[in-house]
C-alpha cells in the first residue's frame, strides 16, 4: 500500500473520530433531529468510502467487500447515533449499511478504469460534507456563534484547495492492473504450465 493509501484511511478515521467526540461531548445540547442528521452523514459518508475502497482492492468479490463495508458503515453510524437517540443509531446504522453496499458495488464496477480518480472524488467529497456538517454542528449549537474559520470561506477554500494540490502530489491511493495487464499475465501463466 502506498503513502497516499495511508493518508487517505487516516483522513477518513480521524475526521470521522473527530465527528463522533464532538457528539459525545455536545450529547445534552443535541437535539433528535440533528443527531439522526448527523449520524446519517457520517455512516453514509463512510460507508460509502469505505466500499468503494475494499470494492477496488478486492474487485471481483462483490460478497466479501460488500460484508466489510456495511459493518463499517453500520458500526460508524450506529457509534455517531449512539449517544444522542436510539433512532439516531438507527438512521445511522441503516445509512451506513446502505453506504457500504453502494460504495462496494461502486468500487468493483470501477476497479479497472480510472479507480485512484474515483477515490480521490470521493475523498473530496467527504472533506466537504465533514466541513460542512461541523458548520451545522456548531450553529446549531452554539447559536451562531461560529469559529473564525467557518467565518471566511475564501480562507477555508484556499486550505482545502491547497491540501488537494499537496494530496495529489503523493501519488495513486490504489493502483490496480489494467484488464490488458491481467489478460498478459494470465497469458503468460498458461504458456509456462504448457
Amino acid at each position: 500500500m502506498s503513502y497516499a493509501f495511508w493518508v487517505f484511511v487516516a483522513i477518513i478515521v480521524l475526521l470521522s473520530i473527530a465527528v463522533i467526540l464532538y457528539v459525545v461531548r455536545k450529547r445534552e445540547k443535541i437535539t433528535c433531529m440533528t443527531g439522526m442528521m448527523i449520524a446519517m452523514t457520517l455512516g453514509m459518508m463512510v460507508g460509502i468510502l469505505s466500499g468503494t475502497l475494499i470494492g477496488i482492492l478486492y474487485a471481483g468479490n462483490l460478497f466479501f467487500s460488500t460484508l466489510i463495508a456495511m459493518a463499517i458503515g453500520g458500526a460508524v453510524g450506529l457509534i455517531t447515533g449512539a449517544p444522542v437517540t436510539l433512532m439516531a443509531m438507527m438512521d445511522g446504522l441503516l445509512s451506513g449499511l446502505m453506504g457500504g453496499m453502494m460504495g462496494a458495488m461502486l468500487g468493483d464496477m470501477i476497479s479497472t478504469s480510472k479507480p485512484d480518480t474515483m477515490m480521490k472524488i470521493l475523498l473530496v467529497l467527504f472533506i466537504g460534507i465533514i466541513l460542512i456538517l461541523f458548520y451545522m454542528m456548531i450553529d446549531e449549537l452554539n447559536k451562531g456563534d461560529q469559529p473564525r474559520f467557518f467565518r471566511n470561506p475564501l480562507l477555508m477554500g484556499m486550505i482545502i484547495l491547497v491540501f488537494f494540490f499537496l494530496f495529489n502530489q503523493m501519488g495513486h491511493i490504489v493502483t490496480v492492473e489494467s484488464e490488458m495487464e491481467q489478460n498478459n499475465h494470465n497469458h503468460l501463466e498458461m504458456e509456462q504450465r504448457k
